[in-house]
């Protein structure tokens, strides 16, 4: 990584012509990089969802942590959520294009159990809704990283990092018979292929809302340790 870091710099300076040559573009990587696969089990899951309240974060880490987990939101996005980006009765997240990593708006619905989440925030009209300790400021996500990592001995749980519980989201929602294009919607991946990326404009967001709600769902169910037709509402 520090390899290929190094090289940008020089490609940089080459393209502003500043540099003529990348002497790092020579240098083949000591190591293959390995897709991560982390994916928590069902237990895991229930006991990250029931360890948080015995951790020593801030209560915004705690419920940043949640919500990335219920809505499979990238933690940058939902560190940075604004009351004022809620709609339909406060129904809807809209994640405004300068603040999502592909750069297009996107609009994620909330089931009842990420509405707990939010309802448990200090309301205001507008201004960020995971705020820290200081100032009313959004907190940041490496913060929320770092809190996490340093409590995964209080948790309980095998070490794992912010974004294996977007992809826990994620895998578990195909694991319950959501489509990959949907899941991938609700992600807010880049559509791959022509089709998709020129001519596909549905925005998919009824079978998001769909998703969304059957995860939720299967979340409290395991959080709960009922069935899945036994569903009791958590505090959050």
């Amino acid at each position: 990584r520090l390899r290929e870091a190094i090289s940008q710099i020089f490609r940089f300076g080459i393209e502003r012509e500043l540099l003529t040559d990348n002497p790092a573009a020579g240098i083949k990587p000591v190591v293959k990089e390995k897709a991560r696969d982390r994916v928590l089990t069902p237990e895991e899951i229930r006991q990250f969802w029931m360890g948080l309240d015995g951790t020593t974060m801030q209560p915004a880490y705690k419920a940043a942590l949640r919500f990335v987990l219920i809505t499979g939101q990238r933690v940058g996005e939902v560190c940075g959520i604004d009351w004022a980006e809620l709609s339909d009765g406060g129904t809807w997240w809209t994640v405004p294009s300068e603040k999502s990593k592909n750069g297009k708006a996107h609009r994620v619905p909330l089931s009842n159990l990420a509405l707990e989440v939010l309802d448990a925030q200090p309301r205001t009209d507008e201004g960020p809704i995971f705020c820290g300790t200081r100032g009313g400021r959004a907190i940041r996500p490496d913060k929320v990283s770092t809190a996490l990592h340093d409590n995964l001995e209080a948790l309980g749980v095998a070490h794992f990092t912010v974004h294996d519980l977007r992809r826990t989201a994620a895998t578990t929602m195909a694991s319950i018979g959501v489509d990959s294009l949907v899941a991938g919607a609700v992600l807010n991946h880049a559509p791959q292929g022509v089709t998709e990326q020129v001519y596909q404009r549905y925005a998919r967001d009824p079978e998001k809302k769909a998703a969304l709600d059957r995860w939720a769902r299967h979340l409290q169910a395991i959080v709960s340790g009922e069935t899945a037709g036994k569903v009791v509402a958590i505090n959050a």
